[in-house]
């Protein structure tokens, strides 16, 4: 099993505090990851960071260009390719409404925009948060949620909110969850892509390498990743200045903030 999250990549301080949510919280996604539950793993983890109020998203989202929260969240779930997502959502949990989509089995993106408006509480745009999760049966899923852009224009929705663009996992592959300028990721279906390229190699080969690509299409990247293969290898990797990041696996547990030139574990 393993199980590795992040915090958003950017300009953040190198926060102790944050750094010790994090790891809670991928102590809880692990506790989850090994009884094979990897829909909760992802889920619970991810809000437990919402609910500190420290990242851009759930009670830390910024506001857009109107003064009020839309968060975005989805899941996917690699052995059947089941997704789940919301957009503009003005209160409460945005990765629980989202698993919500995801169990109704009915749609795979919802939008709450024209809901109640919340005002924004995050003072800095600390970009989306994400997990994955490995068992040990080889099931992946991952996980994205977000504030968004701070100051963005209201009912922009982005690519934690797009199964292939900001997350994506596939059974006995491999599972990513992406934090940057989603826009880039959409218009490059940046997820799927890597994990398509974890096929041949491990998860920072396909994360720069995807990467490259990617900035090579477009002419511009603005990205963090993390990845872990169906042989619990875990990588992150960013061109930001720092990525608070952290990996839990039976042999290790490990969190940094720089991800720079890379980390395979």
């Amino acid at each position: 099993m393993a199980f590795v999250v992040h915090g958003g990549a950017g300009q953040r301080k190198r926060d102790e505090k944050a750094l010790s949510v994090l790891l809670k919280a991928a102590e809880i996604g692990y506790e989850y990851s090994t009884k094979g539950y990897t829909v909760e793993a992802v889920v619970e983890a991810l809000y437990y960071i919402e609910e500190s109020g420290l990242f851009n998203a759930g009670k830390g989202s910024v506001s857009n260009d109107a003064g009020f929260v839309e968060m975005d969240a989805g899941i996917f779930r690699g052995r059947d390719r089941a997704a789940g997502a919301v957009a503009n959502l003005r209160e409460g949990s945005a990765i629980k409404k989202a698993l919500e989509v995801l169990n109704e089995r009915r749609h795979v993106l919802i939008s709450y925009g024209g809901a109640v408006k919340k005002e924004g509480t995050g003072t800095e745009d600390l970009e989306t948060i994400g997990a994955v999760s490995v068992a040990l049966d080889g099931d992946v899923s991952a996980a994205a949620s977000t504030g968004g852009l701070k100051g963005k224009r209201v009912g922009r929705i982005g690519d934690s909110a797009i199964p292939g663009a900001g997350f994506y996992a596939l059974k006995e592959i491999g599972g990513t969850a992406l934090t940057g300028i989603g826009e880039q990721n959409m218009r490059c279906l940046t997820a799927y892509r890597i994990v398509q390229r974890m096929k041949n190699n491990d998860p920072l080969k396909a994360i720069k390498s995807v990467f490259a690509k990617v900035k090579k299409e477009i002419g511009e990247l603005n990205q963090g990743a993390i990845a872990a293969d169906s042989r619990l290898r875990m990588a992150a990797f960013t061109t930001e200045d720092t990525m608070p990041v952290c990996f839990v696996r039976s042999d290790v547990k490990k969190c940094s903030f720089d991800f720079k030139n890379g980390m395979l574990i």
